[in-house]
């Protein structure tokens, strides 16, 4: 019996040997599916996608678009025809499906090319064959100026004009050569600029104002009046007037105002405090935060302005302020919010009323 079980032993030893040599042989026999011949391959990851377009087009004019991946493994492959494409401006680029972008009218746009995850863009200009761009930035001294009349008063493009936005920034299309351009606003002496235009030009502008600024410095009641809400009749009667101490200070243009009288939640010097300008024509602009930014994008842990109005509520007043000086008074209009906050401490993730109106009323008078 022992001599069996040995004997078996023996046997099942030989057929394992056997069957080891065999799979692991390749003398003219097909790889086993156990043991492929070849690396597993992963498919290559696209990178980004790289749009080619021209720098410009003429109006009415078209020209082909080309999209391409840029994989992992360093190889490439034309995506053009699978892509999604689509123009930051349809009023400047149109793309239709062939991929080719018409242009429209004179400006910029950018063209975009969407493959899979991943997406690629290229800012196309759209001006008279010949010409450029001519764009820059106006300001006094470090502050932006918006409403700044730019045009060209000499040379191709003549009577070409443009208005600097809020940030200050203005774009001239189709300019070429030799010009002059004029940067006038009411309040501020003319500047002009003779500039050699053979390609994309950026130029920067500072006007000086025409004459000396109001000091405004000093100690104000500051009041505070919600207009009627627009979509909302539950906002609380109490929080609809509120009156403050501010305190401004002035350097040039540059306004700062520092609120007291009531409770304000002060966090990372942020609170009770906002600040605004004025110019020589003595139009003053105050920017208390942004209530779109806090309600669309995310609720930030602080406001500009937030009041502590009782032990489970406080209130924030957002928006832009657009005030002249009448006599010794600041008086205006802010187009914004009062948001009314759940909780007492930042950060306050809940908006519990708002009364949004492009009509509050601002007004200072002195102490």
């Amino acid at each position: 019996m022992a001599r069996q079980i040995r004997y078996g032993r023996m046997i099942s030893s030989a057929l394992i040997g056997l069957l080891l040599v065999s799979c692991g042989s390749d003398s003219g026999n097909p790889a086993s599916p156990m043991a492929p011949s070849g690396g597993f391959q992963a498919p290559a990851n696209i990178l980004r996608i790289d749009v080619s377009a021209p720098e410009s087009i003429a109006p009415g004019e078209s020209a082909p678009l080309t999209a391409t991946a840029v994989k992992s493994d360093g190889s490439t492959e034309n995506v053009t025809t699978s892509a999604v494409w689509s123009s930051s401006s349809t009023r400047v680029i149109q793309i239709g499906g062939d991929a080719r972008a018409t242009a429209v009218s004179v400006g910029e746009a950018t063209v975009q090319a969407r493959f899979q995850s991943r997406a690629g863009g290229r800012l196309v200009l759209v001006v008279p064959a010949g010409t450029h761009k001519v764009s820059g930035r106006i300001t006094e001294g470090e502050l932006p100026l918006q409403g700044v009349s730019l045009r060209v008063i000499r040379g191709t493009g003549e009577g070409l004009s443009a208005t600097s936005d809020f940030n200050g920034r203005f774009a001239l299309y189709g300019v070429a050569g030799e010009v002059r351009i004029q940067a006038s606003k009411p309040g501020y002496l003319d500047t002009f600029r003779d500039l050699s235009v053979g390609s994309t030009v950026t130029d920067n502008f500072e006007l000086a104002p025409a004459r000396e600024r109001k000091n405004l410095a000093g100690t104000y009641a500051l009041t505070l009046e919600a207009s009627t809400c627009a979509g909302s009749s539950t906002f609380p009667n109490e929080l609809r007037s509120r009156t403050y101490t501010a305190n401004v200070t002035q350097s040039g243009q540059v306004l700062n105002v520092t609120l007291g009288g009531a409770t304000f939640i002060v966090f990372s010097g942020m609170g009770d405090r906002f600040s605004g300008s004025i110019d020589p024509l003595e139009t003053v602009v105050f920017r208390i935060g942004d209530p779109y930014f806090y309600y669309y994008y995310y609720l930030p842990n602080t406001f500009e302005v937030v009041e502590r109005v009782d032990d489970s509520r406080s209130l924030t007043v957002a928006g832009i302020v657009t005030a002249t000086v009448r006599g010794s008074e600041i008086a205006g209009t802010l187009n914004g919010s009062f948001i009314v906050l759940s909780g007492t401490q930042p950060p306050f993730r809940q908006f519990m009323s708002t009364c949004h109106s492009p009509s509050h009323t601002f007004v200072m008078r002195p102490r």
